[in-house]
């Protein structure tokens, strides 16, 4: 089978340069997370080439692991988002390795954290590449790898969409125009765009694609994955939730047309993925314990924010995987406190940023999903909870699954996109979900603000709540202009990471490195600012 494999790939370019060159085709069958020998025992390699993508997910970065334990794949990215808002808070600790992001520290071209983001970005690009080159090259390609090709369009609208929001040049407080030192405006660029097509070439003159170039290519990405995913229909990927589903294809679309303010659009297609998805809202019964009387006791069931089952689309880590058998390299260790075996039990504590979570209404479950503001850990999170209630056995407790796109968020998207348009209904709509599907508990009844602005602020903090740990509220922020206070009343943030800005951070615009810009001439100049200790911490009173 393997024979077969290397047929179809002989006539698609390939090196062995560093990931630096991001067009570049690799030999080799990407097998991180997914073995050599499944590979080799698979009737059909382009089915593990698939395979492959959400298998990428959860993958250690072994050369970054010489020096930290937080290259663990695409969670990593996204608790490194996360750290950067105000809404998720580390007390500090010196078993934190995502400090300096939320320290805005070292996020310059030279700098190995935003090295990890880049190289492990491309190369699950270079994998969704390789997996369309070698479905081209079958003659007659059957209805599995049509299907397989579309997911490798889907995994890649995903990864272009993520980086083209988070390298995008957008004005802030520190850089009030997108003119470089250079001379340059990097206003709305992107990052530079390579296919399975792309020649080694073409990667050394390859500028940063603008916001109009990237968003018809993931656009087009998108249609080929609509097009081609249902080619999965009556086959055992089609339930498979580490794929995407038509569903998370127009979950996607809704993703791309808010980022550039095209609501109409994104209120539809955030519709149509929630009417494919056949998803419900999670439950409170999902996630908290309740005694024989029906109190609830404190604790939290098994599956709550674990189980893959519940959303449209998620990251499956399994016992033998690399990062659950490295027991502290992986998700459940750095998001679930109740874990012995984690560093999220060692100091480097998750936590909700406190005047965030008094802002939330005591009738609501989700507040339960906290620790308040005079726990031992004010803040602390138990929304992530280990495999099977597991808190000693890693290669137990941390087997479970995390969130990549859930259902909630394209009724917040709905919301949002709807209050743009017609914000009276928006507002009743928002008042229903919300009374229907959040405020469980005795206490004042939900009623939205109905001024506009009003409207949309409580909207995306509700989506910030609803999404907190899940790495999403970073691209609100940023493409709504919100300024990041973490010196409010009762803040929890440490000392050296209590910011406050006047609008979008200047650390959300991420710098593109040096290594790109040495094998890519195109980029030479054309580089986002440095915000690198461009702000300074405000101490408590």
């Amino acid at each position: 089978m393997i024979k077969r494999n290397i047929k179809l790939l002989a006539g698609v370019a390939v090196c062995s340069a560093c990931l630096s060159l991001t067009g570049c085709i690799e030999e080799t069958i990407p097998t991180d997370g997914f073995t050599q020998d499944q590979v080799d025992e698979s009737d059909n390699t382009i089915t593990g080439l698939m395979m492959a993508l959400p298998a990428r997910f959860n993958i250690m970065d072994a050369r970054t692991l010489n020096f930290t334990d937080y290259a663990f794949g695409y969670g990593a990215l996204m608790h490194i988002r996360d750290v950067q808002t105000e809404d998720m808070v580390i007390p500090y600790s010196g078993y934190d390795h995502f400090r300096a992001w939320e320290a805005n520290m070292q996020m310059g071209e030279n700098s190995a954290y935003m090295q990890y983001i880049w190289n492990y970005s491309y190369a699950n690009i270079m994998a969704c590449n390789k997996l369309i080159a070698a479905v081209n090259a079958v003659e007659e390609p059957t209805a599995i790898e049509l299907g397989a090709k579309g997911e490798g369009y889907a995994f890649r609208a995903m990864m272009y969409l993520d980086l083209a929001r988070c390298y995008e040049f957008l004005p802030n407080d520190i850089f009030t125009t997108g003119v470089n030192s250079d001379g340059n405006d990097v206003t709305n660029l992107t990052v530079p765009i390579t296919t399975e097509t792309t020649t080694i070439e073409e990667t050394k003159n390859n500028p940063r694609a603008t916001r109009e170039e990237m968003f018809n290519f993931i656009l087009n990405d998108l249609n080929q994955a609509e097009e081609l995913i249902p080619n999965l229909n009556g086959t055992t990927y089609a339930a498979d939730k580490t794929l995407a589903s038509l569903a998370v294809v127009y979950g996607l679309k809704a993703r791309l047309y808010m980022w550039v303010g095209e609501y109409a659009l994104a209120l539809e297609f955030a519709q149509d993925a929630i009417n494919a998805s056949g998803q419900k809202p999670m439950s409170y019964t999902d996630c908290l314990a309740f005694d024989d009387q029906g109190y609830f006791t404190g604790g939290y069931t098994k599956t709550c924010f674990n189980d893959i089952s519940k959303w449209m689309w998620g990251v499956s880590q399994t016992a033998d995987n690399s990062t659950v058998t490295s027991g502290i390299v992986n998700w459940t260790s750095w998001m679930t406190p109740e874990v012995e075996f984690g560093y999220s039990g060692a100091g480097a504590y998750p936590c909700i940023h406190i005047p965030m979570y008094n802002r939330i209404s005591d009738s609501d479950w989700r507040k339960r999903l906290w620790d308040g503001g005079k726990a031992v850990v004010p803040g602390q999170s138990h929304k992530f909870q280990p495999n099977e209630g597991n808190t000693s056995v890693p290669t137990v407790a941390a087997a479970t699954s995390y969130p990549l796109m859930r259902v909630e968020e394209m009724y917040f998207i709905r919301f949002e996109a709807l209050a743009e348009l017609d914000p009276a209904s928006a507002r009743n709509e928002l008042n229903s979900f919300m009374r229907s599907n959040r405020m469980v508990f005795q206490g004042p009844t939900y009623n939205a603000p109905s001024g506009k602005d009003e409207l949309i602020d409580e909207i995306l903090f509700q989506k910030r709540v609803e999404l907190w740990g899940e790495g999403q509220a970073f691209f609100d922020i940023k493409r709504r202009d919100i300024a990041v206070d973490r010196t409010q009343d009762g803040s929890n943030f440490s000392d050296d990471t209590r910011f406050v800005t006047t609008r979008r951070p200047a650390w959300m615009n991420y710098v593109i490195v040096q290594t790109e810009g040495n094998n890519n001439s195109a980029l030479v100049g054309w580089n986002n600012p440095d915000p690198t200790n461009r702000y300074t911490a405000v101490p408590l009173d």
